[in-house]
């Protein structure tokens, strides 16, 4: 019988730590698990998305569902060129750097367009149900970093220029992508996996590592 693919996207919020997990999974799964295929296929979006604090006031006059679009289109191009179908048809573990929980946030990130973010969600969930009936491709696992508010706020202003922000307009930000994901992961056949990355790197990977291979183990015993 020939083994289920494993697929991972790391994903979270921005400056939560996602990018150096991505990084370290990348030279420690092949370490820890030699005879095992890995595909690590990098991000969908090709630059990272804006921050939804820092947008244009044309962006943000556009509609979550237009932002949801736009994003789908960019996975839809990734799925393509990555030939994800294929690679997920295969007996390997592949990881991403962000995937659909990335695309639901962006467009979700207007706090007060409570009706529009409703609408998006709808249209992502069907999207879904849609993309797997004609292609095939499973929502993947979701390793979510996740800091403390503080935390994830004073990286947020180490990386993006947002001191002219108040700080308590910034958690309060961090705090409303939380509930984001927090409704995303109780989206059907979604699952997502928290992993606490507020300590140093090496602990976080360790994390992460640990994680899938425990999916891994699990994958290969179904199919001894």
């Amino acid at each position: 019988m020939t083994p289920k693919a494993l697929f991972f996207a790391v994903s979270g919020q921005t400056c939560s730590g996602r990018l150096s997990l991505y990084n370290g999974l990348r030279h420690e799964l092949p370490r820890r698990f030699p005879n095992t295929e890995f595909e690590f296929i990098g991000k969908p979006f090709g630059e990272d998305l804006q921050h939804p604090l820092l947008w244009s006031s044309a962006e943000r006059k556009r509609f979550p569902t237009a932002k949801l679009l736009d994003r789908w289109g960019d996975l839809e191009q990734f799925n393509k060129h990555k030939g994800l179908e294929q690679l997920l048809k295969a007996d390997k573990v592949v990881v991403s750097y962000g995937f659909g929980l990335d695309a639901m946030m962006y467009a979700a990130a207007c706090a007060t367009c409570t009706d529009q973010n409703d609408e998006a969600f709808r249209m992502h969930d069907l999207l879904v149900k849609d993309r797997l009936s004609l292609n095939g491709i499973t929502p993947p696992t979701y390793l979510i970093t996740q800091a403390d508010d503080t935390t994830t706020v004073d990286r947020m202003l180490q990386k993006h220029p947002l001191s002219n922000i108040r700080r308590e307009v910034l958690t309060e930000f961090v705090r409303y992508e939380e509930g984001v994901i927090d409704r995303y992961g109780r989206l059907k056949g979604q699952h997502l996996e928290f992993i606490n990355s507020g300590g140093p790197v090496n602990s976080l990977v360790e994390r992460g590592a640990s994680l899938i291979s425990a999916y891994i183990h699990a994958r290969n015993i179904h199919v001894a």
